[in-house]
């Protein structure tokens, strides 16, 4: 079966024309091969496919007489997917393996490495698969099968050019013309070999690949040691356990770091079958045992192997393979192996004789095992000083097994130094020389009884290191009862060792209670052997408890010996807190440094080995730049792959330490966790301070100009990997006790049939019947104008998808009828185009931006880049709606994809829509960046830049968007050639016919002249001889016409040519049509300048006769423009709102006729009229100016202000114009119905601008209530569903940011001037009113746990940089992010935690939770309430006996309640209540099992643990501590429950 990493594994069926694959999934890949398969090869992630190269026929060939020659072969490699492109295999030089004569025989999985036959010589080779690196890494793989330029010509269809996998030859086999029949790899219980089995008719080769540093590894390495003869067939069998202890691999060789982690995870046996029918057993070159008939069960066939062995010949107890593994670490290979074959031939005649005699479970008796272990080591003990033995050199790598002959020559031939010095040897020695002395008649020369004396001869150093085993176990609380049984047989030995093992006798008498009732003496010993013929050692006996003791009271601690992983990880953790750091230890067993592995390191640069996914091997390590001893305990412990299981495993010395230092690096992060990695901010349980420090990607990613098939990438990655949404339960989260948000959608939801009310002057139902037509009307101008404030609701609420276009929610124009509302009454779209030309086109319009906008993120990964789904919304017709959603991408910065073609072909559709989208969408999709070839574009449609030879017809509206797009494109760049000519199109003439109701057009050029200098006071360099400020004012004030800028007096614009033939605009400007524009176009220039100079230039009406000159509605713009330019001087106060009215306006309006009458009689006839639509227009300005000073701020104080302005105005009375007007008192103070729902409209969008993205309910209340009074008009109910859709931004996420051209985008779109009918664009283009998206910022804070990432109420301290600190509740609303200096999570509940407001640009923050006092004291009294009662001894069973973890678990959760359950133990004045509430008080739940477990250990435990609360109370100076320590002390003392 393949494996791929992207796939899994898949089941592999040749067919014709390639193959297919079959997942487990049922997924089914057709795989074309374009040329005939022979053979297919699995490697470690694909396969290499074989193919039989094409032969052609040359002319000069003759029939018959050519020589036949061995066939030509192509491969192709397949990796990571079935369906990535295949490649070419290649050599290190990159020469392709195209017809060539080299066959691939074998292929490992696990390695990467194969076998090959070179026919044109004749020989073998092994052959080591490297990673083409510079292919790998490129930023996208070339893709032929998407690409054709990337195909290659001789293989064509989905090939590459260039090799994915290149090879070399790292060994070529000698003596190999035959070919072999069967080939495999193994490993043996020596991790660092490999053995190669080569078989060929009846005799197997055997090479090994030794993995050492000292080799030149992969070079050099591979050498051909013995032969098997005689032998039929051979399997190499996986073993399920293994003997060696694991040894960290501390190389800096990638390739000889892959090799090794790979062979020490699995190991294999050799099984062969002879000619004699017997099957012998080898692991590696060692023969273990032989095997006859008559012990064997074969299968019913009998022609097999190995396969049908019914009885295991593996050692599956675990203490006897720690023995074992010690033993391997220490001795010469030879003894070893001797030992490992009679323990097995011990281990298998007992297994025989169980199943002969039918007792199946005796032979699974472990116990039995290590009874059969113990005594074998006893009696090679005792057998020694019966034997006769010679005196001779006591050397340490000497083996008698290898022969009856006692030959120091055999010795050392046989000994590991000869295997490790090989290489040496050979240049002193002939080659062939090991060959003739090992090899014998039976294939390996080995003796299978391992010679006692040998044995004896090693004691102490067999003694030395499995009392460090014991020490190692000691580790292991489940390790327990094994420890003791060693502890025993290490007793038994010393005391056959006579006087030299009294010291180890006695210590572990100490150690373990009754060894001498479980381990009776006898009377003999070796004592007089040893002295004879054994070279007597004394040595220390190294205590773990003893050592941690020494480090915790800051003494110099014994030299502690190390050789197996546990105590190797335990010295290195706690050694930081020794203040000798760092220590020295006596590495029993260590691994060379790293020799002649300078061609490799180089070579692994650009061509490192094959692996799984293909990425370079390489051992993580982390680095967490610690200061402190416990932040590098914290370091060690995640290197070095602690798990939470591996914490409760230790004993309570050790673990509790641990747990100690985890929850105080918990409770105070160091500064520097906030670049920890994942893995070790989870090990101390705060995975909230990753998740909230990853950082977002803001690069911008441009596609254009880049391969395609990254396109199709980044659509894939962003299907498949999609963030994790807020949800539906975002509504509930943020208002759980109301359904205002609801209501809102409601309101605003375009899909919704209305209810329709009868209105109070209908009476009857003939009446209904014939004003029902007239309702559904109205009711249709409302729901059209819904639109925006839907865009505004819905916006960021969902995400694209790359594989499915948007669905556009359709207007439903229907409602239903009184009094049941069960008949629904609807309009067709062609009869509200009857009632008004294009009813239907900016509603469309307006619905397709709000279904764009709903993709808005703050993540630019989340956008689809790619022309083609863009276009793919097109449809077969031009539509509005895509019109809108063009738009809607460009607000968002994502029409950067679209190519020049796909521009123009919406351009060549002439439809006014697609083409004011198009010029808005790719201005504001390039904001600032003056892109010329969008500037090409938009020129277009300015009528100055055309020549007047050539006849466009230019409408006003796509020439305001071309404006606009100026503005937009040039933002705040201050250019002359942009600026002279928006001047001179703001107070043009008219040029045609159909100029005439420009000020859309004046408006337009005003508003980008003001974001083009922007707050540039007018001092931007080289414009100072424009007099930009001299020309507006002229503008909005009047006067005569100012002569063009030198530059442009020689444009088409001053051509004769072109004139209009309606109205005759002399020298003088016209301020009704150029004032809005100029205006807003000073105040931008000027914006927060507090220029009171500037300022005084914009005039207000403060005279009867300034009245007669000036428009009232001119009036609110003038005020808005004012306070613009003196921002820091408008004030939330109801007296600054009044003051900004002039005294005259206000003498007149809030006196009594007769009173202003009087005051002014030489006046005569004064206009009332005027006076209070100038009055209420003031109010509006004054308003507006309100919410632009404190826009997105939530400032309730100003909205309870603006509010009450709002009540007022909306109880005036109101007038239609009509004739003369007799005034009263009763009438004088009314005003004209526009202008009063114009400013209630004004209000209310100031209202909504104030209080953007907060819900506010008092807000949305007063909202609603003015919303009834305007009913019925499309433009007035458009400005209050913008309001709402303010109110409640993005499902209440987002508000609106107080910067610059944020107030000018702001200005743009709710400019205070509403269209009258869906279709009016005349004084204001309806597309600005979505420029709001440019100004918006999201603010609202969530808190996520970091456990359960389920949304949660978290208490959140917030520092502002000009109001100081304030707490709330999340989630809630953050003022102008600007303004945010530091958030911090704060409350009992949950771990403190400080972050910069710039590392979670999503404003998602990630809380941990911690276990509350009260909850975790109602689970400790749970625990009283069990039933049930353990005695003492239960408890310390349970300590010592839990031989799993799970075991443990479960105890921990049954023995602890019951013990607490006894009555006369839960006393309040006991040690262990004492404890319990101690652990509640200090929230420290993890260490109650810790400290139980104490009053049960050894009185080491105690001591450790109280001299590190002793150290940590000295060091910390922390008062809990010091009162633990008094507290362990005395229990120490006491122990008395």
């Amino acid at each position: 079966m393949a494996d791929f990493s992207e796939a899994g594994p898949q089941v592999i069926e040749i067919c014709e024309g390639g193959i297919s694959l079959y997942g487990k999934d049922g997924n089914r890949y057709a795989v074309p091969v374009p040329q005939q398969l022979v053979q297919v090869f699995y490697i470690s992630d694909g396969l290499i496919l074989k193919c039989k190269a094409e032969k052609k026929f040359h002319h000069s060939q003759v029939l018959g007489s050519a020589a036949i020659t061995a066939p030509l072969y192509t491969y192709l490699v397949l990796t990571k997917h079935p369906y990535s492109d295949l490649y070419p295999l290649a050599d290190i030089q990159k020469n392709l393996w195209v017809s060539t004569h080299i066959d691939i025989v074998y292929t490992s999985k696990r390695f990467p490495l194969f076998i090959a036959y070179d026919s044109s010589i004749n020989s073998h080779a092994i052959y080591l698969i490297r990673v083409n690196l510079e292919l790998l890494n490129k930023e996208t793989i070339d893709m032929a099968s998407l690409d054709p330029n990337k195909r290659d010509d001789f293989f064509s269809k989905h090939v590459g050019s260039e090799p994915l996998l290149v090879v070399e030859k790292i060994y070529e086999i000698s003596d190999s013309m035959c070919r072999f029949s069967h080939i495999d790899i193994a490993v043996p219980t020596d991790p660092q070999e490999m053995m190669i089995y080569l078989q060929s008719q009846e005799k197997i080769r055997i090479l090994r690949y030794r993995l050492e540093n000292d080799k030149g590894f992969p070079y050099n390495c591979i050498e051909e040691i013995s032969a098997i003869e005689n032998a039929i067939e051979f399997k190499t069998v996986k073993r399920s356990c293994f003997i060696s202890h694991k040894q960290p691999i501390n190389t800096e060789t990638p390739t000889l770091s892959f090799f090794l982690s790979q062979t020490q995870e699995f190991s294999s046996f050799l099984y062969v079958y002879s000619k004699s029918h017997e099957i012998h057993i080898y692991d590696g070159q060692y023969l273990l045992c032989v095997l006859s008939p008559s012990d064997i069960t074969l299968s019913p066939s009998e022609n097999s192997l190995t396969s049908c062995m019914t009885i295991p010949i593996e050692i599956n107890h675990s203490l006897i393979k720690k023995c074992m593994g010690v033993l391997y670490l220490i001795l010469p290979p030879s003894l070893y192996q001797t030992i490992q074959a009679d323990l097995i031939h011990r281990l298998l005649t007992s297994r025989i004789r169980t199943e002969n005699d039918n007792f199946p479970d005796k032979g699974k008796d472990k116990s039995n095992e290590w009874a059969l272990f113990s005594s074998l080591i006893i009696s090679l003990l005792k057998e020694s000083k019966n034997k006769t033995d010679s005196k001779r050199p006591r050397l340490a790598y000497s083996n008698e097994a290898a022969g009856e002959s006692d030959s120091l020559w055999d010795n050392l031939l046989s000994s590991r130094f000869h295997f490790e010095n090989k290489p040496h040897f050979k240049k002193i020695f002939p080659e062939h020389f090991s060959e003739t002395l090992i090899r014998g008649n039976e294939g390996i020369s080995l003796e299978l009884k391992t010679c006692p004396s040998t044995f004896t001869r090693h004691i102490f150093t067999i003694l030395k290191a499995w009392h460090l085993l014991y020490e190692d176990m000691k580790l292991d609380m489940f390790e327990r009862s094994a420890m003791v049984d060693l502890g025993g047989l290490i007793y038994v030995i010393s005391r056959q060792l006579g006087k030299y093992g009294t010291n180890l006798a006695e210590y572990y008498y100490s150690e373990i209670k009754d060894t001498k009732e479980m381990y009776r003496e006898s009377g003999e010993n070796i004592e007089k052997y040893l002295e004879a013929n054994v070279e007597i050692e004394d040595f220390d006996l190294p205590n773990i408890y003893s050592w941690l003791k020494s480090v915790l009271n800051n003494q110099n601690p014994p030299q502690m010996p190390i050789l197996l992983e546990k105590t190797r990880k335990i010295c290195r953790i706690f050694e930081c807190l020794s203040i000798y750091h760092p220590l020295t230890y006596n590495f029993i067993s260590s691994t060379k440094e790293d020799t002649n592995m300078d061609s490799d390191l180089a070579l692994s640069q650009s061509f490192p080995i094959l692996t799984y996914s293909l990425n370079p091997y390489q051992k993580k390590i982390i680095s967490l730049n610690s200061s402190s001893p416990f932040e590098k305990i914290i370091e060690i412990l995640v290197n070095e792959n602690f798990t939470e299981l591996n914490l409760q495993s230790l004993p309570p010395a050790f673990s509790l330490i641990i747990y100690e230092i985890i929850r105080k690096i918990q409770l105070n992060p160091p500064a520097s966790s906030n670049t920890w990695p994942k893995e070790a901010l989870e090990f101390i349980h705060r995975v909230d301070i990753h998740l909230n420090n990853e950082l977002v990607e803001e690069k911008h990613i441009t596609l254009k100009g880049q391969p395609f098939e990254e396109q199709y990438e980044q659509i894939l990655k962003l299907e498949l990997d999609k963030e994790e949404d807020l949800g539906s339960g975002l509504v509930e989260y943020i208002f759980p006790n109301d359904l205002r948000l609801e209501e809102a959608q409601c309101m605003l939801d375009v899909t919704r049939a209305i209810k329709m009310r009868l209105p109070d002057n209908v009476v009857s139902e003939e009446q209904f019947e014939a004003e029902k037509h007239n309702l559904l009307y109205k009711i249709c101008l409302k729901r059209a104008s819904t639109a925006i404030g839907y865009g505004a609701l819905t916006l960021g609420t969902s995400k694209a998808s790359p594989t499915s276009a948007s669905q556009v929610p359709q207007i439903n124009f229907s409602a239903f009828l009184p009094p049941n509302f069960d008949v629904k009454m609807n309009m067709p779209q062609n009869e509200l185009e009857t009632r008004e030309k294009d009813f239907m086109v900016w509603p469309k319009f307006h619905i397709g931006v709000a279904t764009g906008l709903k993709m808005l993120s703050e993540n630019p990964k989340d956008y689809v880049k790619n022309r083609q789904w863009i276009t793919y919304h097109r449809g077969e017709e031009e539509s509005n709606e895509h019109a809108g959603f063009i738009f809607s991408l460009g607000l968002l910065g994502q029409l950067e994809a679209l190519h020049d073609l796909d521009i123009y072909r919406y351009l060549r559709a002439e439809q006014e829509s697609i083409i004011i989208a198009i010029y808005l969408g790719t201005a504001a999709s390039a904001l600032g960046s003056m892109d010329e070839k969008i500037m090409r574009l938009l020129r277009i449609s300015i009528a100055f830049l055309i020549p007047p030879f050539v006849d466009i017809d230019i409408k006003l509206t796509q020439e305001a968007a071309s404006m606009m797009g100026f503005g937009l494109l040039y933002k705040e760049s201050g250019n002359r050639q942009v600026t002279e000519m928006l001047l001179v199109q703001l107070g043009r003439k008219a040029l045609t016919n159909k100029d005439i109701e420009r000020e859309g057009l004046s408006l337009a050029a005003g508003l980008a002249l003001g974001i083009v200098n922007l707050a540039s006071e007018g001092k931007t360099p080289g414009l100072e001889d424009l007099v930009i400020d001299e020309r507006l004012i002229r503008l909005f004030e009047g006067g005569r016409r100012m002569a063009p800028p030198k530059i442009l007096q020689t444009g088409y614009l001053m051509s004769e040519s072109a004139k209009c033939s309606v109205a005759k605009e002399g020298d003088n400007i016209v301020t009704t049509i150029t004032a809005p524009g100029a205006l807003l176009a000073y105040a931008l220039i000027h914006l927060k300048s507090n220029n009171a100079l500037v300022a005084e230039k914009i005039e207000i009406p403060t005279t009867f006769y300034a009245l007669e000159w000036v428009r009232p509605e001119h009036v609110m713009i003038k005020i808005l423009a004012k306070n613009l330019i003196l921002w820091d001087s408008i004030q939330a106060t109801k007296d600054w709102i009044y003051s900004q009215i002039p005294e005259i306006i206000r003498f007149c309006f809030e006196n009594d006729l007769k009173t202003v009458q009087n005051s002014f009689q030489e006046r005569g006839e004064i206009d009332f009229n005027a006076i209070s639509n100038s009055y209420l227009y003031i109010i509006g300005g004054a308003l507006l100016s309100l919410g632009f000073k404190y826009v997105g701020s939530g400032d309730t104080t100003v909205a309870a202000l603006i509010s009450d302005e709002i009540l007022k105005i909306k109880d005036l009375k109101a007038t239609v114009l009509g004739g003369p007007v007799d005034f009263t008192d009763q009438n004088k103070n009314s005003v004209e119905k526009h202008a009063l729902f114009t400013v209630i409209c004004a209000g209310a969008l100031a209202l909504g601008l104030v209080m953007a993205g907060t819900g506010d309910l008092s807000t949305f209340k007063i909202i609603k209530l003015i919303r009834k009074r305007v009913e019925g008009d499309y433009g007035f109910n458009m400005a209050h569903h913008m309001a709402v859709g303010f109110l409640f931004m993005g499902n209440c996420q987002y508000s609106f940011s107080s910067s610059n051209f944020a107030i000018a985008a702001l200005l743009a779109s709710i400019y205070p001037k509403f269209p009258a009918t869906s279709a009016d664009n005349r004084h204001h283009l309806q597309a600005f009113r979505h420029l709001y998206v440019l100004a918006l910022e999201k603010r609202l804070l969530v808190t996520k746990d970091a456990d359960t990432k389920i949304l949660a109420h978290v208490p959140i301290e917030v520092e502002y940089s000009d109001i100081g600190t304030r707490t709330e509740n999340s989630p809630f609303l953050l003022r102008p992010l600007n303004l945010v200096k530091q958030l911090k999570v704060v409350g009992k509940d949950y771990y403190n935690y400080n972050l910069d407001i710039k590392a979670i640009p999503k404003l998602v923050l990630y809380t941990k939770r911690q276990i509350a006092a009260h909850e975790l004291e109602s689970g400790a009294w749970n625990w009283l309430k069990k039933l049930g009662t353990a005695s003492p001894e239960e408890i310390e069973n349970w300590i010592g006996s839990a031989s799993t973890p799970e075991k443990f678990i479960e105890t921990q959760e049954i023995i602890i309640p019951q013990f607490l359950d006894q009555q006369d133990r839960i006393k309040k004045n006991t040690i262990l209540f004492k404890l319990l509430q101690f652990c509640i008080s200090q929230n420290k739940p993890e260490l109650i099992s810790q400290l139980f477990s104490i009053f049960y250990s050894q009185n080491n435990d105690f001591e450790c643990v109280l001299a590190f609360y002793k150290k940590l109370a000295i060091d910390y100076q922390d008062s809990s501590y010091s009162a633990l320590q008094e507290f362990i002390s005395s229990a120490l003392l006491s122990q008395s429950f």
